[in-house]
């Protein structure tokens, strides 16, 4: 197995960003007019009806691989006077990293939330998603009440997640700081399975720090005060903003999932929410697609791609 090295990361973003600027600069030549937009990973189907919107159709998109690929192809693209003429917009993620935009802005735009997936999961969104394909009002008492049990329960869901996310934010701030190469910690979309369960009714914590150490063995050991402290950070601020966005939005997915199983009854009888049907459907794996209409768009990211002109 290969060691985990400063220098070996290095070598696999250089290499990344390498195939990535061969890409730009094979399109360059073919679409010299066209928008070229670095993401970091599938990002498109959120930045493109944006982009569009003030660029058209004509952009392509370039998978850099992740956020240190999408700096370095910047600085690639932007180091020789040939390439400066090209139309470039480039895209990263907030995450739990120091920000970027003292150094980088304009030029790089960064999220004003954890990531592109916080942007879907925000009160608005489902408000939009009710009237729109579950034929719902503003009006109707059935809108109200569920949009106050969705209150609840991404409450719950926040004071569940609060610790995972606390002490994931506290490993990636020692990595920042240089302190270690890498967490060690390999996270999926999802909170590891049995650590709560969500239902229409509730959500509940299964887990504490003890199951989160013996779970991730190899993580880096992070010191209770600054743990301690991360948690009252988190407290204290939009936590559908600051947390982990794939773990916002499978939530807020899975939250839809509970309306569409209540719309799709046989009997309306046997409808408590949605009582007039729904025609909509859901996959989780293409969410960023299928809601990207629903999303929410930051004046910071308009205001990039006006500047972009």
């Amino acid at each position: 197995m290969v060691q985990v090295t400063k220098e070996n990361l290095k070598k696999k973003y250089k290499n990344s960003a390498s195939v990535t600027f061969q890409k730009f600069s094979l399109l360059s030549v073919e679409f010299p007019n066209d928008l070229f937009c670095f993401y970091e990973g599938k990002d498109a189907p959120y930045y493109f009806p944006r982009i569009k919107n003030h660029f058209g159709s004509n952009n392509h998109p370039i998978i850099c691989g992740n956020k240190s690929s999408v700096i370095r192809v910047h600085k690639l693209t932007n180091s020789k006077v040939e390439y400066t003429k090209y139309k470039k917009a480039y895209f990263v993620d907030r995450d739990f990293d120091f920000t970027i935009k003292s150094k980088y802005t304009p030029l790089i735009y960064e999220t004003p939330c954890y990531s592109i997936e916080n942007l879907y999961t925000s009160e608005i969104v489902l408000k939009n998603i009710l009237k729109n394909e579950f034929n719902l009002s503003e009006i109707d008492d059935n809108f109200k009440k569920v949009v106050s049990i969705f209150q609840k329960r991404q409450n719950e869901f926040h004071d569940a997640t609060l610790l995972f996310n606390a002490w994931y934010a506290c490993l990636k701030e020692l990595v920042n700081k240089g302190d270690f190469q890498s967490t060690n910690v390999s996270l999926d979309n999802k909170l590891p399975k049995g650590f709560i369960t969500i239902t229409i009714d509730s959500v509940a914590k299964k887990y504490d720090l003890n199951l989160i150490k013996s779970t991730f063995k190899n993580a880096i050991k992070c010191e209770t005060k600054n743990l301690e402290e991360k948690i009252v950070f988190f407290q204290n601020g939009n936590k559908q903003e600051l947390f982990r966005g794939k773990y916002e939005i499978d939530f807020f997915s899975t939250f839809l999932g509970f309306l569409i199983t209540d719309a799709i009854k046989k009997k309306k009888t046997e409808r408590q929410f949605i009582k007039n049907g729904t025609k909509f459907r859901l996959d989780k794996s293409q969410s960023l697609t299928q809601l990207t209409s629903y999303a929410e768009t930051p004046n910071c990211l308009i205001d990039y791609l006006k500047n972009l002109n």
